[in-house]
């Protein structure tokens, strides 16, 4: 299987576009590695490069013995530029990466560290225990070496509530700082605001009760919990309560200020930006009377940048009570990667038109209940898990979409089953240069929706190996490994275990060692093969939110 592979990744996809919408190359020699916690973006732009011509990648730990194969970088013909991503590494380690044209010896070498997770403080600042009506602005920071702590006192929880009287509760005007552990609370606007820094942290913090109101009586659209505006870099979210703001979003059954489209307030919005962010391990939630536009996203959704800036990852989320998408990851898409989130009760799981830079990396991501508005469920339309269109005049980048669950909770008394109408979904526009393998796309009917919509027959597109239990329409002959049927959950796995993190397929199940080897993204499978769905027997539990994969202290 893994030889079948080779054939199938390593084949040239044309790029869609014109050469102009492609971002300048990163790279114009050497190669360049971006790290993160946990991934690596590379870039190289060798050459004699081409289409036709594979970019093989092998990396290993520095000191180790064994290489690795990671999978192909991508060729965007735009710019003459190879670019991709190394997942699933460890954090504060060192990896030496080689890569190779195909079929000849044009080769180089880079190595690259991920950052460490323990950032240096060299002074902490502890504001004052108990509740406080002032907002507070930092202007003070640190450095590379050591950062500036600002955290409630020793002795409990600090808490800023300035109750409808400031825009924000804290804003940061300052780089290498670190914000933890505050109750904020009543922003006029938005709870935390960020412009123009870099090498920020904002973590463990509980943010609520933020955001304006329209002339109809909801929430301002896109107040946000946590806001980032201007040239922002290297900015770290992660173990943040988001939740309950001020106001109520419209859904898709409501007239709003701008329409049928939901409005109303976000968890995190950040604007065109450098990018090189990592949000992680956050909750965004509420109730029915104060839900959200979009969990994460921004308004720049057809650009070269977007949401969430180039060379980031947005992993172990969970994301709620929403009226459009969880998660927007719309713009550039350059070099993005999407994993491990669990989303529920929202129209749409993952949006991504466009994706106009590309590559952008959607994976073992798991989705559960999708609805348009309020009431009966089985009257109700339901939404898409992954939203894509390219829009040709912004140009189309790669989109791999790898080992996603979709799930399909049931509610006794209901008939019909609440998750999703169509797995992936062209919106507004088809979509091109899409990678679709090894997940489980489960709609909520076998009569209505799709498995697979691309809105085109264009061959540029790539599925194989994906348990559908309904119609795939895209080109002739797409997905030729197809597994038919619906997916069988081990005892207490699936739809029963909610956010607890348990999806493994029974035995007996279609898609049981049925996926395909994806080098860097399923090398630790077990049995004959991968198993396709987000979580693979015999693997620890996948976490969710604020207390997943807490380090040892």
């Amino acid at each position: 299987m893994a030889l079948r592979l080779a054939v199938i990744i390593l084949m040239a996809i044309p790029v869609a576009g014109t050469p102009d919408q492609a971002a300048a190359p990163v790279s114009t020699t050497g190669p360049v590695g971006i790290a993160t916690f946990e991934c690596v973006g590379l870039y190289w732009h060798p050459s004699g490069g081409g289409e036709q011509i594979p970019c093989n990648v092998v990396y290993r730990e520095q000191g180790a013995a064994q290489w690795h194969k990671a999978l192909p970088l991508w060729y965007d013909r735009r710019n003459g530029e190879y670019r991709g991503s190394l997942v699933n590494l460890k954090p504060g380690a060192t990896y030496e990466t080689r890569l190779s044209l195909g079929g000849t010896e044009s080769g180089e070498s880079i190595t690259v560290a991920t950052w460490k997770e323990d950032f240096p403080i060299a002074r902490t600042v502890h504001l004052p225990h108990g509740s406080s009506a002032e907002p507070y602005t930092i202007v003070q920071g640190g450095a590379a070496e050591g950062y500036v702590l600002y955290t409630s006192a020793p002795n409990g929880w600090t808490t800023i509530n300035v109750a409808d009287r400031s825009e924000n509760c804290v804003k940061v005007r300052a780089s290498y700082v670190i914000v933890r552990g505050l109750m904020l609370k009543g922003a006029q606007r938005d709870g935390i605001d960020l412009r123009d820094v870099h090498d920020v942290v904002i973590e463990e913090n509980d943010i609520s009760g933020w955001g304006r109101k329209n002339r109809l009586g909801f929430g301002k659209n896109e107040d946000a919990g946590i806001r980032g505006s201007g040239q922002l870099q290297r900015i770290v979210i992660q173990r943040n309560k988001i939740h309950h703001p001020r106001y109520d979003s419209s859904n898709w059954e409501e007239e709003n200020v701008q329409g049928s489209h939901p409005g109303g307030p976000q968890g995190i919005v950040f604007g065109e930006n450098a990018g090189n962010h990592v949000f992680r391990y956050n909750e965004i939630y509420s109730d029915e009377d104060h839900c959200f536009n979009d969990g994460m996203g921004d308004w720049h959704n057809f650009s070269t940048n977007g949401f969430p800036g180039p060379d980031t990852d947005v992993y172990g989320n969970i994301v709620r009570d929403v009226w459009d998408d969880a998660l927007e990851i719309e713009g550039g898409g350059r070099n993005v990667r999407v994993w491990s989130n669990y989303l529920d009760q929202t129209y749409v799981g993952i949006g991504t038109t466009v994706c106009s830079v590309g590559p952008l990396y959607i994976f073992r991501n798991v989705m559960a209940r999708s609805r348009v508005a309020p009431g009966d469920p089985d009257v109700k339309a339901r939404g898409v898990f992954g939203k894509l269109g390219d829009k040709l005049s912004y140009g189309a980048g790669r989109q791999y979409w790898l080992h996603n669950t979709v799930l399909q909770p049931e509610l006794p008394g209901c008939e019909m089953p609440l998750g999703v109408m169509t797995c992936l979904a062209a919106w507004g526009a088809p979509f091109t240069e899409t990678v679709s393998y090894n997940n489980i796309w489960h709609t909520y009917r076998s009569d209505r929706g799709k498995s697979i919509w691309a809105g085109n027959t264009s061959k540029r597109n790539t599925f194989d190996y994906d348990l559908c239990n309904n119609r795939v329409l895209a080109y002739e002959g797409a997905e030729p490994h197809r597994i038919k049927g619906v997916p069988v959950y081990a005892p207490g796995n699936g739809p029963a275990s909610g956010p607890g993190g348990m999806y493994q397929l029974d035995r007996s199940s279609p898609g049981r060692d049925g996926g395909i080897v994806i080098p860097n993204f399923n090398d630790d499978y077990e049995g004959a093969a991968p198993d396709v769905g987000a979580h693979e027997a015999g693997s620890p539990r996948m976490e969710f939110g604020v207390d997943a994969h807490r380090p040892s202290r």
